[in-house]
Order: C-alpha cells, then structure tokens, then sequence
C-alpha cells in the first residue's frame, strides 16, 4: 500500500475521509469545532464567509507547520470534504484543483484517489 493514502484502519468512512490527515494534515481540536459548525451553516444556508475564512487561516498555519506541500494538499482536500457534508456541490472545483496540485507534487496514488472518488460523484 503507498505511504500516502490512509490505512483501512485510518478511514472512518469511505472515500477520501482519511486523506487530509494521511497528508500530514491534522485538524486541532477549535478546527474540528469550526468544521461541524461551517457543516451545520452550510446546510441550512447560512453565511459561510466568516468561519470559513476562520478555518482557512488556522487551516493555513497547521498546514504550513507541516513544512510540506503534502500538508497543504491535506488542507486543500478537507475543505472540499466541509463543503461535500455541508451539501455544497462546488465541493467537486476543490477535489479537481487538489487532483491537479497532486499530479504537480508527485502524488500519483493520491491524485488517483481523488479521481476516483470524483468518478463515482458523476455516476
């Protein structure tokens, strides 16, 4: 199995739910707060802007602790993961520019993981 994508054991549901933290990407405890709240909003349609700017600067600063572009792909992947559970459907924009930025990074498995999981979205 490659390095990159999570272990069955890593995984709480399928598809990409494991990625992030596969990449390096580790939510801190107000992150995940921020997380089920942007999730909650979204789905009622509520004003998005200011916790995801929020989470997109915390987001930003754990990504960049991990000093690699791994780290930031895993941030790049659980915004699109918020925005799937919270019913947003340009979730799939940010699944297509992480595909792109892990092709770029050398990340063929993950790049397709994130292909087939936008695959089995368009069926």
């Amino acid at each position: 199995m490659s390095e990159h994508l999570p272990s069955p054991e890593q995984e709480e549901e399928p598809g990409l739910a494991g990625l992030p933290e596969a990449l390096g990407y580790r939510e801190t405890e107000e992150l995940s707060l921020l997380r089920e709240r942007l999730v909650v909003v979204m789905k009622d349609g509520g004003d998005t802007k200011e916790l995801m700017t929020n989470y997109l600067v915390k987001g930003g600063e754990v990504a960049d602790e991990t000093k690699s572009e791994q780290g930031r792909l895993g941030l790049e992947v659980q915004l699109a993961l918020i925005r799937r559970a919270g019913g947003r459907a340009d979730y799939t924009e940010d699944l297509e520019d992480a595909y792109v930025h892990a092709l770029q990074i050398g990340l063929d498995d993950v790049a397709a993981a994130i292909a087939d999981d936008l695959d089995q979205t368009a069926q």
